[in-house]
């Protein structure tokens, strides 16, 4: 059954060992559901790092403190986690200036302290410029991340390691999916090299 958190537990200590077959069924009159995800243990619910991913496709800051979101931030909330990732930008300086970007970020590093109840760390990922995006605007984007590195937060410079992208697609490295302009999205490739820089720096 469901705690408080509004999270389910199916078979806590689980008394059936081998292969098992747990089915998902929602019975609701007129109420949305929504299924967070689910995470299978054998002991070593405790062990290691776990990693939530809420990425979404087009989002900028303000998508994540909308209405929309909040039933995301009941995840969170009753996930705890020790650090949340902050790797946006992009699509925020591609619409905004950055006055207003950083505003909206603001309110969003807001949202997970008011979120995050328990100790936890923000890292600032600032990303790569894609070149639809004026130099200037994302130059300011990432002096914003710096000022806003303090206390519990800090910045890291993602767009240090990577290629400076140029609108026919040769300077790309293998790591982005388009060949001409605009250059924004990576492909398997540039997220798996954008994950392992930022997991070099946080994982011991």
């Amino acid at each position: 059954g469901a705690d408080a958190s509004g999270f389910s537990t199916l078979f806590p200590g689980s008394p059936y060992p081998g292969n098992q077959a747990i089915r998902v069924q929602v019975q609701t009159a007129d109420l949305g559901t929504y299924i967070e995800g689910v995470e299978f243990f054998d002991g070593d619910h405790a062990s290691g790092i776990h990693t939530y991913n809420h990425a979404q496709s087009g989002w900028q800051c303000t998508n994540f403190t909308d209405a929309n979101a909040d039933v995301a931030w009941g995840a969170v909330t009753a996930l705890a986690p020790q650090l949340v990732v902050v790797a946006l930008g992009t699509n925020d300086m591609s619409v905004n200036e950055p006055s207003v970007g950083l505003a909206n970020l603001d309110t969003l590093l807001t949202k997970i302290d008011a979120k995050v109840t328990g100790a936890h760390s923000t890292l600032l990922v600032g990303m790569y410029r894609a070149t639809n995006i004026d130099p200037a605007r994302m130059d300011a984007w990432h002096e914003g991340l710096v000022a806003r590195a303090v206390g519990n937060r800090c910045y890291l410079d993602a767009s240090a390691v990577w290629p400076t992208l140029v609108n026919d697609g040769s300077q790309n490295m293998g790591l982005m999916q388009e060949s001409s302009n605009p250059i924004v999205h990576p492909n398997d490739a540039g997220h798996q090299a954008l994950a392992d820089f930022i997991a070099n720096h946080i994982v011991p």
